[in-house]
């Protein structure tokens, strides 16, 4: 028996053939599409162990009609070598192989084999929340975001900082989050200081920012958030959970100065590539920072100037028959 995980590539590199590589304990196979284009690479290993091997066993428990074991041998190593592949290739063109969204793939080498086999392949994949489903947005927070733009342009920094933390952080790209919303924090709060002892100190001596850290730490959401990931879920256990202002906030400034700094002889040292280790980090620092964005704009955003212009204008729009409403949808 052999698994095979088969994985999207992109890159900018177009060949002339390809062939299987045997390396150590994989069998590496390259697909290309009618161009060259290297489009799948795929990691194949032997699998003995009959206990490796997919199953399902049929459930008990009401409403669920059977529980599928993926065991995924060889896992985390075809991770390593394809990462490592990846970074070398990157050298000529080679954008990433997207081990996130391999297809696990089982290859019974007999009829046998075929026989004990429950289940063949596996595919990783996340589908977006249909349209139809997403919650209304009230227009007029829309409008006033126009009505207020030319009195909240010095806060559009931070902002900025927040919204690209927040396409990070959805796209799982956690250190880049991290990153993102401690630019906001320090921008805001920061006071110009770079030494970690200074910014500590900032921090501590701001009200402002220690009351949203306590109100960040009691939020159910985000330990609803964190939850749904085991890895995610105990680092947030230890980092956060029931711990003071003063403590969280020495645990970010020193987050700051190790993401800050990279040496590759350091023992646990950060990978580029590990965003599930600061996915706690990213989920904490975005609900805090939405507190913060909320706080700074609230003065311009919520404005009575802007909500009565809003006001004024809704009425005329409707007066003129100027509101447009979303196309009826077939059934």
């Amino acid at each position: 028996m052999r698994v095979k995980y088969r994985c999207p590539v992109n890159a900018f590199i177009r060949l002339p053939f390809v062939f299987s590589i045997k390396a150590n304990l994989f069998t590496f196979e390259f697909e290309i599409d009618s161009d060259g284009r290297l489009a799948f690479v795929s990691a194949i290993a032997p699998v003995t162990d009959r206990s490796m091997w997919p199953s399902i066993m049929l459930s008990a428990t009401p409403g669920i009609a059977a529980h599928v074991n993926f065991t995924s041998p060889f896992h985390e190593i075809a991770r390593k070598d394809l990462k490592t592949a990846e970074g070398i290739l990157s050298l000529i063109g080679l954008k990433s192989i997207d081990f996130d969204k391999a297809e696990e793939i089982w290859l019974p080498d007999s009829p046998e084999e075929k026989k004990e086999l429950d289940l063949y392949e596996i595919r990783r994949s996340k589908a977006e929340r249909p349209v139809r489903e997403w919650p209304i947005t009230p227009f007029d927070l829309v409008a006033r975001a126009f009505l207020a733009a030319h009195k909240g342009r010095d806060i559009e920094t931070a902002l900025s900082f927040y919204r690209k933390g927040r396409i990070d952080l959805v796209e799982e790209r956690y250190i880049e989050a991290v990153y993102d919303f401690l630019f906001m924090i320090e921008s805001l709060y920061g006071g110009g200081k770079f030494k970690s002892a200074q910014v500590e100190s900032q921090y501590l001596n701001t009200t402002e920012l220690q009351a949203m850290i306590s109100e960040t730490t009691a939020e159910e959401t985000l330990r609803q958030i964190v939850a749904s990931d085991t890895r995610i879920s105990a680092a947030f256990g230890r980092d956060y959970l029931n711990k003071s202002p003063a403590a969280i906030t020495k645990h970010l400034v020193e987050l700051r100065g190790f993401l800050h700094h990279h040496t590759s002889s350091r023992p646990g040292i950060w990978h580029p590539d590990d965003h599930v280790r600061f996915g706690a980090d990213a989920q904490f620092l975005q609900m805090l920072c939405m507190k913060i964005g909320y706080r700074i704009s609230d003065s311009v955003w919520f404005n009575d100037e802007h909500v009565f212009e809003y006001q004024k204008q809704v009425v005329q729009a409707e007066k003129d028959n100027l509101i447009l409403f979303p196309a009826p949808t077939r059934a």
